[in-house]
This record gives structure tokens, C-alpha cells and sequence, in this order.
């Protein structure tokens, strides 16, 4: 797992969130973003400061405004960890997040301009350009951008006849739920059918990238308790009433996003 800190002004929070939910869809990469990992009343200096320790890679995300006072101190860090890791093996990437055309390379600090950036023009469903950053993020090589299929623009509503598919869907799985706990082959026909609201959701939403995103993180934790409750039916142990409950909440907040 690579735990990736994302370094950013304040003011770019909107559109940080939206890269750090889709960096989070991504099997090998941990996104470390302060609106998630800080707790409310903990000192968040020295939260901020051990996260720095434990990531491997830093994103130096650069909006329409300056670097904030704390991507200054967070990029001193930086600085520090690169001249102290004689193996390289600490990343810095500097990122322009959507909007910063006027922007160059050039202008970046001294320290930041001895890297390759990374700029995105509109939006970060520009796949060559999230293909970079991910080759960043992960230190290889790019190859040919010709690889990189080219995905639909954004700003369409979604079909509603999509939408009533979709709910469909959840209802049926939801049925399902219900007896999980005695017939465990159950397990694999919900996992068959959260395929399903997947594929429709690619269908439905991927004019609608935050929408997306979360949709598609609530899946992953439906399969993730799928699999787990399979492997309690196979053990032939029985499923706790607060683990079914659980699962049923989660099913619950699925169709309440399809509402």
C-alpha cells in the first residue's frame, strides 16, 4: 500500500476532495487528507507531522492561489526526507489541480522545479493526465499515452430509467440479505449482482464524477462484508444479529443515494 499525503491550500479543499476520493478507488494507494484522517479535538500538528513520516509519496497540489503557510512548512519536510533517504525512494510530485493554466513550471519554488509536474486542465477525469500522476505516485514510466482510453465529458444529468435500474437492483440484494444467515450460497449471487449495479453505475454516473466515487466506495465495502460473511458460512458459524445489521444499514444507504 503506498500512503500518499496531499499537500494543499485551504482553499482548494473542494477540489482536493474530489482527487482524494477518486486516488482512494485505487487498490494499492492509501490517500492521507486532512478533512479525513484528522480527529476533532486531537492536536493536528502533530497529526499532520506523523502522517508526513509515514507517507511515501507527497503531492504538492498547486491551486489558482499561492502555497498556504502549512504547504510551505510540509514542503520544508520534504526537503529534509529527500536529503535523508539515500535510497529516493520518497516521492515528490507537484500537481496543478484544474483551472491553473495560467500557471508554469517555471514559477514553482526552486525545490518543486526539480520535478516533473503533473497538470490537469478542466477536470481530473482527464485519463492521460491521471495516468502521469499515478505513474508518479507509483515512480514508473508513463508509456505511450495512445494506451489511455478516453473517457465521456462531464456535465450530463443522469438517465432516470438508469436510476430506477439501479434501485431495482439494491431491492433484490436487499431481499437477499435476508437470508444471508441461512443459505450461505446467497453470498455469491449478491456478489454477482453488486457486478451488475457496478457496471450500471459506470453507465449512470460517469458524467458525475463525486457521485461516482462515492457510489462505488460503498460497493466495495458491500463486497468487502460479502466476502467475509462467506467465509463465516463456510466456517458454519453463525452471523451475529450487529454484523447483519451492519450490512443492512449499508444496503440502506445505498438506496437512499439512488433517492
Amino acid at each position: 500500500m503506498i500512503k500518499v499525503f496531499l499537500s494543499h491550500n485551504s482553499s482548494d479543499k473542494p477540489l482536493v476532495t474530489d482527487l482524494a476520493e477518486r486516488l482512494k478507488l485505487e487498490e494499492n494507494i492509501e490517500p492521507w487528507f486532512d478533512k479525513w484522517n484528522l480527529i476533532p479535538g486531537d492536536p493536528w500538528q502533530e497529526e499532520i507531522e506523523q502522517a508526513l513520516d509515514q507517507c511515501q509519496v507527497l503531492l504538492m497540489l498547486i491551486g489558482e492561489g499561492e502555497l498556504g503557510p502549512w504547504q510551505h512548512e510540509e514542503m520544508r519536510i520534504a526537503i529534509t526526507r529527500r536529503v535523508n533517504n539515500k535510497e529516493k525512494s520518497y516521492r515528490v510530485v507537484p500537481v496543478f489541480l484544474p483551472g491553473t493554466l495560467a500557471k508554469a513550471h517555471e514559477d514553482l519554488p526552486p525545490f518543486l522545479s526539480r520535478y516533473a509536474s503533473v497538470r490537469f486542465q478542466k477536470t481530473f477525469a482527464e485519463e492521460n493526465n491521471y495516468h502521469y500522476l499515478l505513474c508518479g505516485i507509483k515512480g514508473k514510466k508513463p508509456g505511450p499515452s495512445s494506451k489511455i482510453k478516453p473517457i465521456k465529458s462531464i456535465g450530463r444529468p443522469i438517465n432516470v430509467n438508469q436510476r430506477v435500474k439501479l434501485i431495482r437492483l439494491t431491492k433484490r440484494i436487499t431481499e437477499v440479505f435476508s437470508h444471508i444467515y441461512i443459505y450461505p450460497d446467497e453470498c455469491n449471487k449478491c456478489l454477482s449482482w453488486l457486478g451488475d449495479i457496478q457496471a450500471h453505475y459506470s453507465e449512470a454516473l460517469d458524467d458525475d464524477w463525486p457521485a461516482l466515487f462515492r457510489a462505488k466506495s460503498l460497493i466495495d465495502d458491500i463486497q468487502s462484508k460479502i466476502m467475509a460473511y462467506r467465509l463465516i458460512c463456510q466456517a458454519e458459524k453463525e452471523i451475529t444479529e450487529n454484523s447483519r445489521k451492519e450490512i443492512l444499514e449499508l444496503l440502506e444507504s445505498l438506496k437512499k443515494m439512488l433517492e
